[in-house]
């Protein structure tokens, strides 16, 4: 029998996770804290979200740090891939970013993206520049998703920067950011510095309510504008391949790395070609439904990849 468990604090509520662990036997139980005996004993470990900054603020790190420290196995579970689609999550061993996590997904059938759009109709549209601007995605300070970054910049803002002068090596064309509703007065402030000393034609997207979501009818005005789109690693990545619009990604763990465009100096010859069914099938195997979890499908299809046939 596999024994998981996660810690009260750091795992979100997957009552349908632990039916599916015993449908195979296993078991998958929520404790109080490091002390518990059962955890010493444990097989493997399972946590929303990964370490970062904000946690170290109420000691919410201690659970986190213990599991990385502990060298066995951890689920992470995390929001969707589709924003727009919540009835579906994520889940893979050691991290929920692309690069990073064990989902086993390489090259998969195409079964699980003909279940995601039958469950949701999304529709992909054909690769299309819907108008003139290069538009930047923000992202929220501290993230964990923002891991990686924190390890040359100092601040998301100042990799942003260092992107817009990049651009501008390679193209004239008008620069839109859009911050994140959490740090919108930040990306404010870094656009008007930048236009009254360097004069690079930045502009902020007003349509970003501070303290709102990132996503939503703002989000979709702003790539009705939208030349291309360039993140770091942001979800939003996700939704602008959804409408065809040409998408940068900078780091491994964005959700749309293998499709995504990564050479600035191309950014005046975007490719319009880019055949994205495999990254579909791909993509649809590290997100999973709470009925899925409760049948154990998910825990069937994730359990061999680091525990094997163990029974």
């Amino acid at each position: 029998m596999v024994s998981i468990i996660g810690f009260k604090g750091s795992i979100k509520s997957l009552k349908s996770l632990n039916k599916g662990l015993t449908r195979h036997g296993d078991s998958l139980e929520i404790v109080e804290s490091q002390d518990d005996e059962r955890v010493s004993k444990a097989d493997g470990y399972i946590q929303t979200n990964l370490l970062k900054p904000k946690f170290y603020q109420n000691n919410r790190h201690l659970a986190y740090q213990y599991i990385q420290d502990s060298n066995k196995p951890y689920l992470v579970n995390e929001s969707p891939a589709f924003r727009k689609f919540p009835l579906y999550s994520r889940l893979g061993w050691f991290s929920y970013k692309w690069n990073d996590g064990e989902f086993g997904n390489e090259n998969s059938p195409p079964d699980r993206w003909n279940k995601f759009v039958e469950d949701t109709n999304i529709k992909i549209k054909d690769w299309n520049s819907p108008g003139d601007h290069i538009l930047i995605m923000g992202q929220k300070e501290g993230d964990s998703s923002l891991i990686n970054l924190y390890e040359k910049y100092d601040s998301f803002y100042e990799w942003v920067t260092d992107i817009i002068f990049e651009i501008r090596k390679y193209s004239d064309r008008k620069i839109m950011v859009r911050p994140h509703p959490r740090n919108l007065r930040h990306g404010q402030t870094m656009a008007n510095r930048l236009n009254k000393k360097k004069k690079l034609n930045v502009i902020v997207s007003d349509n970003v309510d501070s303290g709102g979501i990132q996503g939503g009818d703002g989000l979709d005005q702003d790539f009705q504008k939208a030349y291309c789109v360039i993140t770091y690693n942001s979800l939003s990545a996700v939704e602008s391949i959804c409408e065809g619009i040409p998408t940068f990604a900078f780091d491994g763990g964005s959700m749309i790395y293998p499709i995504a465009h990564k050479d600035l100096s191309k950014l005046e010859n975007l490719d319009y070609n880019i055949d994205i069914q495999q990254w579909c099938n791909d993509v649809a195997y590290t997100q999973w439904t709470s009925t899925e979890n409760r049948k154990g499908r998910s825990w069937a299809h994730l359990k061999p990849l680091v525990f094997g046939d163990k029974k």
